[in-house]
């Protein structure tokens, strides 16, 4: 069955934040050198409570002569914008990375201490994959409950600290700000060329999914070798994983960008083997990168 294209989205679920390097890849919270076999995964927005990402303006001229309407005429966007990401709670580690410093808990083992460090006149490029759900209005599966997900390839995201000052008996929320730009690759290495939604200059500043089951993506730097285990912090969807393919089941794996099916997938043990692009017989570290774009049976890690 193909999946639906309507409904209505509702319930804010996760939000998950990744660096990203000047190719479009996802470098999780490792940084933009990993070493290799290190496991890319991003930051966990557990408690997110709003997140609107509102489409441009287009700018628009009427045409008038003799005080007359000619018509008007709608041209393209001259800007993104910014969007704000609410969260309910403070995260110190995030605000850490985000604004290129670090968190301190050396001067005093009771104390921690964090800054938004607003003098940094450079903040981070990440990208950022909002997950809701989603329930049909489609004829044939009207009303069934599936995830629907925003990933926004590249943003430069900024902590913008708490949204008015704590209130008696009353918490405040903390907030990101999210300066979108446009990618030409998606998060887990593919051209956006690859996809057949023929976007403009086959770029893109924003795309959605519908699956049945919430999405992930990590990624990984190989290590030489015949083969590489990626190990998935969360257990894939239900699926027969006896033959994987790439095209078709709920873990799509992608080596240089390029769609590869997997040697092998443990759904049990979550571990996902890969074995070079043939010709090549090994992995190569320095130029080599696994992308996993995957769905999940939930996000309780094993």
């Amino acid at each position: 069955m193909s999946q639906i294209s309507t409904g209505d989205v509702h319930g804010l679920y996760k939000i998950f934040v990744g660096l990203v390097n000047e190719e479009g890849k996802n470098y999780g919270m490792a940084g933009l050198n990993p070493a290799a076999g290190v496991l890319l995964e991003p930051y966990e927005l557990k408690y997110p409570k709003s997140s609107p990402l509102p489409a441009p303006d287009r700018p628009q001229i009427d045409f008038t002569g003799g005080d007359t309407y000619n018509g008007s005429y709608q041209y393209g966007i001259t800007s993104l914008g910014t969007m704000t990401i609410e969260h309910s709670t403070v995260d110190g580690k995030l605000t850490a990375i985000l604004s290129r410093s670090m968190l301190d808990n050396t001067t005093n083992a009771r104390m921690l201490m964090f800054s938004e460090n607003v003098l940094e006149p450079e903040s981070m490029e990440v990208w950022v994959m909002i997950v809701w759900r989603i329930q049909s209005k489609q004829s044939g599966s009207f009303g069934a409950n599936k995830y629907f997900t925003t990933i926004i390839p590249r943003a430069i995201m900024t902590p913008k600290g708490f949204n008015g000052g704590p209130s008696f008996q009353s918490a405040t929320s903390y907030s990101y700000q999210l300066t979108l730009t446009v990618s030409d690759t998606l998060p887990w290495g593919m051209p956006v060329s690859d996809t057949a939604m023929e976007l403009a200059d086959d770029k893109a500043a924003w795309i959605h999914s519908i699956t049945d089951y919430p999405l992930h993506l990590v990624g990984m730097i190989p290590e030489a070798g015949a083969t590489e285990v990626v190990t998935l912090p969360f257990t894939p969807a239900p699926f027969n994983y006896s033959t994987p393919d790439s095209s078709e089941d709920p873990v799509q794996c992608f080596i240089n960008g390029e769609m590869v099916n997997a040697t092998s997938i443990n759904a049990t043990t979550r571990a996902v083997t890969l074995s070079p692009i043939s010709p090549a017989t090994a992995f190569v570290p320095a130029t080599d990168y696994i992308g996993i774009l995957y769905e999940v049976a939930n996000y309780n890690r094993a």
